[in-house]
């Protein structure tokens, strides 16, 4: 997905109170464990149905209320879904059966209607983020209590999509005022603008180490989150401030540092008449960017990219991407200015990059814009280069490839701003997409990025890496840089 990030505000006046709150929790007679887990947030969840949300936030949150269709990232082993097993009885159909015994947090057994219609509402919902994932869905219908059908467009591996796609009861919205409900480890308290309030809900009994309830506090701004270091434990801080992050040992923190499955690319417009339509031209600005590469706001935690997938992703191969001699040259460089756009969270790196490459006699028109008002420009072709991030949030490339690359993915449900076209991408994308062996998959990427980094229609730039603050005794899961399970938290002395 698109990493632009939503602007949250909170007073230090409100941070307070909710600060002083914490004392009143309890932990409602739970036969689970009543320790306390504090996690601080910079923003919340952009909404509280899970079907119209698809941020950090909102997948940290319901990804530990809600279970997906299936569970695995890469949809080879769908263990943690609602989904026991499935069969093809031919290429583009899947009957998929429901794991026996799930229930939701009121009691209700989740069923074959309460997947389909979960499938159908964000099929049918313009503004759900999740609605690309299943662009390939003709039809859906139940077949019984516990299984579904679903029909796609031609060979396609659904176990993928459909790992995206959160089962709610019936597929019903959230009203603004109601919490959300789900078949996951945790069940939802209580949901205020700034604070969520999580109790674990499974019969299996926690360890004593694992948190029996987890408190999420929305805290933008730095004095409040300082204060919150300070006062709150065990604590975790996703996202925390710089500033923060610089006396994390003086608040007594520790830095935990994994990478996020993003980068930062430098988005290039191929289209006909574009300055950056000729390859000569794209490889001299790669070779002019790495030869001048700016240094990124929070320099401990980017490190310079050096393949077009993010670092911790399916299909990465390390070291690919490399500037090579002969590119470059004072000839291939376009004499029309480039138009650059770029987003104001990105605004210090977009100037240092400006700057440099006008050193090195690049024609450069600086555009800073908000978020909003760069993807409407994106979207309409009106640049010649920008500064994007990308958070390849399933952790496999076909995700990335197929979003920002494949030639259907400018028409609205993806985001090749570039205007990129490639009848040899697009047919190793097809393969890829309908293979359900990881080993094959994993090739028919690899010769994907190939393909991608020889035609440079993006250049990436850095590897995005997050620090988390957490206090002492804390101890994150293995792959908490994909969303932390918090039952699979331990928290010691």
């Amino acid at each position: 997905m698109l990493a632009v990030m939503r602007p949250a505000f909170c007073s230090l006046k409100v941070t307070v109170l909710v600060l002083a709150g914490i004392a009143l929790a309890g932990c409602s007679g739970s036969k689970n464990s009543c320790m306390t887990l504090h996690v601080v947030l910079p923003a919340g969840p952009t909404s509280r149905d899970p079907l119209l949300a698809f941020d950090e936030a909102s997948q940290l949150v319901f990804g530990n209320v809600l279970q997906t269709i299936t569970g695995d990232p890469l949809g080879v082993r769908p263990t943690s879904g609602v989904i026991a097993h499935w069969t093809n009885p031919d290429s583009s159909t899947w009957v998929l059966h429901i794991r026996k015994g799930l229930r939701f947090h009121d009691g209700r057994p989740v069923t074959a209607e309460d997947v389909v219609g979960s499938l159908e509402r964000v099929r049918s919902e313009p503004s759900s983020p999740l609605k690309a994932f299943l662009e390939n869905v003709v039809d859906v219908r139940v077949q019984s209590e516990d299984t579904l059908v679903i029909v796609a467009s031609g060979a396609v591996n659904m176990l993928a999509q459909l790992a995206f796609i959160p089962v709610v009861p019936g597929g019903a919205p959230v009203p603004p005022d109601a919490v959300p409900m789900g078949s996951g480890a945790y069940r939802v308290v209580s949901w205020t603008q700034h604070r969520i309030v999580l109790e674990y809900a499974r019969s299996e009994p926690l360890t004593r180490s694992a948190p029996g309830r987890v408190d999420f506090l929305i805290i933008p701004e730095v004095k409040g989150q300082e204060s919150a270091a300070r006062t709150l434990r065990p604590v975790i801080f996703i996202g925390p401030r710089e500033p923060v992050v610089e006396k994390a040992a003086v608040l007594g923190l520790k830095e935990v540092e994994v990478d996020t499955l993003a980068s930062l690319y430098l988005v290039c417009n191929m289209r006909a008449g574009a300055p950056l339509a000729s390859l000569d031209a794209r490889r001299a600005l790669a070779a002019a960017v790495f030869e001048r590469l700016p240094v990124p706001p929070s320099g401990r935690h980017w490190q310079p990219a050096d393949d077009i997938v993010p670092r911790g992703v399916f299909g990465r191969v390390a070291g690919r991407f490399k500037v090579l001699a002969g590119w470059g040259g004072e000839s291939a460089v376009p004499r029309a200015p480039l138009r650059f756009l770029c987003i104001d969270t990105l605004a210090p790196v977009g100037e240092q990059l400006a700057s440099r490459l006008r050193e090195g006699g690049w024609r450069i028109e600086l555009v800073t814009l908000s978020p909003q008002q760069a993807i409407k420009a994106l979207g309409r072709g009106g640049f010649d280069l920008a500064i994007l991030g990308y958070s390849c949030t399933s952790g496999s490339a076909l995700e990335l490839f197929q979003f920002g690359f494949a030639s259907r993915s400018d028409q609205g449900s993806g985001s090749n701003f570039s205007g990129y076209r490639s009848p040899r991408l697009e047919s190793i994308l097809e393969e890829a997409s309908s293979s359900l062996d990881p080993a094959v998959q994993h090739d028919l990427l690899v010769k994907a990025g190939d393909e991608i980094l020889a035609d440079l229609p993006w250049i990436p730039l850095f590897d995005v890496t997050r620090a988390y603050l957490v206090s002492p005794g804390v101890v994150l899961p293995e792959g908490s840089d994909r969303g932390i399970d918090l039952s699979q938290v331990r928290i010691g002395p």
